[in-house]
């Protein structure tokens, strides 16, 4: 056959090939089938792999809300049968760990810090982990154990330390790493090696319900009892010194003498404004009582500590005497009814008391740092007795005044006055005095305590009497402090007081950019959330001046225990409906300390009413 004959043959045969269709179904099914059982069984795997993920994850943040939550000591057994919780909630059979921590900020470095940590079934702790050295069996080097016995499986996630939210000053969170080890049903059925205990290791971080921190057994008490405002550094030494330290000798010039101690039975009242004593009830006299006309002409003693002294101490008993209506809105001033301590005329601190049960009868403390000295006075009810005045309960109060760094260098004089605000006669309601005692640790000052700047004192407040101070705001700065229960604020509490706008905050680096507020604080709230059901028993502060704060356009500022900061100074429900009161809503808020400022949408002062209430 002629060449050009053969390669016309060969061309028509390949194009039959070519047109040829038959056998194409199964050779498309060869080709495609084993991609599609692929893809079916991937399919599997990855949908198995990702729940075995949410489970755990899911379950991890059920373990870190219990853990937030517990009132009290966490021990090692609790937190081993929080692993059983956990592995009931995953519903797997798997071998599953938990690492439970306490993160806190270490103000040396500005990083978290673990205080302390705890692995369940056998897991180290993760302050532990650097210590921990993996020794491979000598015997087979190249075989590395399984399971949890595989130390790399007891290693955290290596991108933990950004995974943690920022920590406050004052706060701890909880941290919890979740450990499970996953092998998938269908390629562990097929006999392959691959995908077989894969590590799954969620985490969650919250932060306590209840106070700043989670103790744990084994924390070595490094948090204090109390909520602080800064936590200690990692590493520093927390609790009492060294018994075997030696002592510092003692100043030959330290001494504790007593300036005046008397009951008033002998009817002596040197160095007093006023000289009225009144036998009472009870056998013993007291120096009053007095009412509502020292609001004007406050009942004065002029202290007297001889020479410097390092310190001092100011004790008495404090009677508040008849029907004293603390912040009720029909008997009371708008301001509430209330006992103002002073120094040379202005208030160290602002107590307001009322008949009967409550939180008025709790334990009260105000710091107040002044250039006369640092005074802490503290109150304690003692006694609830019908002793003066007409039929009504009297309290007897336990006062302490401790006096850090008294008058300055040159002098060791100032006056101590006490002024009542009431709204009744003397007949309704009066105060009164009893064993008066001062005595004064005679030796060197201390330690300079805070004092405002006294070049930016602006003025006295009308209604508490505390100095006010311009700048930015500052904690520090001596203001009315006050305890709270949540449980007490089925009635909402509203007392008046001052909203001043004398500085801009912008420059602060606080919330509030182009609003004015002072560097003094309002109002300082001891909080207690002493209820459990969060349902209608949140906190919420407001301001109220009853005219859509067309008034009084004022603007709150609220510090939290943690230090984060909070600012309103508008209600907008909408552009025709505008509340130009202020509200801050705190949720279901920690116990700790809230610092409150009142300052105004302008560079302005007026007065409104500062509401405490539930929602």
């Amino acid at each position: 056959m002629p060449m050009i004959d053969r390669i016309r043959y060969l061309k028509a045969r390949l194009g039959q090939f070519r047109d040829d269709l038959r056998g194409t179904m199964s050779v498309e099914l060869v080709l495609v089938l084993p991609i599609l059982f692929w893809a079916y069984a991937a399919m599997l795997v990855f949908y198995d792999a990702y729940r075995a993920r949410m489970e755990a994850q899911s379950a991890a943040l059920h373990i870190a809300d219990l853990v937030s939550r517990h009132p009290g000591m966490i021990e090692a057994d609790y937190l081993e049968g929080l692993n059983d919780v956990f592995d009931f909630l995953t519903s797997r059979n798997r071998q599953t760990r938990l690492r439970v921590s306490s993160v806190m900020l270490d103000m040396d470095t500005m990083e978290p810090a673990i205080v302390w940590s705890y692995g369940t079934r056998g897991l180290p702790s993760l302050n532990a982990l650097s210590d921990y050295v993996y020794m491979p069996d000598p015997d087979n080097p190249e075989d590395p154990p399984t399971g949890f016995d595989n130390f790399d499986n007891q290693l955290p996630v290596s991108d933990l330390a950004s995974r943690i939210p920022i920590v406050l000053p004052g706060e701890a969170l909880i941290l919890v790493e979740a450990f499970t080890l996953w092998s998938n049903p269908i390629i562990s059925g097929l006999g392959a090696g691959i995908l077989n205990d894969v590590r799954l290791a969620p985490i969650a971080v919250t932060r306590p319900r209840f106070s700043p921190f989670v103790r744990f057994e084994g924390d070595g008490d490094i948090f204090p009892e109390l909520p602080p405002e800064l936590l200690p550094p990692t590493g520093e030494p927390v609790g009492p010194e060294d018994p075997e330290e030696p002592a510092e000798p003692e100043d030959p010039a330290d001494q504790t003498v007593t300036i005046v101690d008397t009951d008033f039975n002998d009817g002596d009242t040197d160095g007093w404004s006023h000289s009225t004593v009144t036998d009472g009830g009870l056998g013993s006299a007291l120096l009053g009582p007095f009412g509502q006309e020292t609001w004007q002409n406050p009942v004065t003693y002029q202290v007297n500590l001889g020479a410097q002294s390092r310190s001092a101490e100011i004790e008495f008993d404090l009677w508040i005497i008849d029907s004293w209506d603390g912040f009720s809105t029909q008997y009371a001033h708008p301001e509430g009814e209330f006992l103002t301590i002073l120094v040379n005329g202005t208030a160290i601190s602002l107590d307001p008391f009322q008949w009967g049960p409550g939180m008025m009868t709790l334990e009260r403390r105000t710091v107040s740092s002044r250039a006369e000295g640092r005074f802490t006075t503290t109150m304690e009810l003692v006694e609830v007795a019908q002793a003066y005045g007409a039929h009504w309960q009297d309290q007897r109060w336990r006062v302490r005044i401790e006096v850090e760094n008294p008058a300055t260098e040159l002098a060791t004089e100032f006056t101590l006055g006490f002024a009542a605000r009431l709204d009744a006669p003397l007949q309704n309601e009066s105060f009164g005095i009893d064993r008066f005692r001062i005595t004064a640790e005679r030796g060197s000052w201390g330690p300079m305590h805070f004092v405002p700047d006294f070049d930016s004192r602006i003025g006295t407040d009308p209604l508490t009497r505390f100095r006010t101070y311009s700048g930015c705001p500052e904690r520090r700065i001596p203001a009315a402090t006050m305890p709270m229960l949540n449980s007490d604020l089925s009635e909402p509490i509203r007392m008046r007081r001052s909203a001043s706008g004398a500085n801009g905050i912008g420059n602060c680096g606080l919330p509030g950019a182009d609003r004015y507020n002072t560097a003094s604080p309002t109002l300082v709230v001891d909080y207690v959330n002493d209820t459990s059901d969060i349902n209608g028993n949140r906190l919420r502060i407001r301001t109220q001046d009853n005219n859509s704060g067309n008034s009084c356009d004022a603007a709150l500022l609220i510090r939290d225990p943690y230090g984060q900061y909070y600012y309103n100074d508008t209600l907008a429900d909408s552009w025709t409906n505008v509340d130009y009161n202020a509200r801050v809503n705190l949720g279901h808020a920690t116990t700790g300390r809230y610092t409150i400022w009142m300052g105004h949408y302008f560079r302005e002062t007026c007065q409104t009413d500062l509401r405490f209430e539930r929602y």
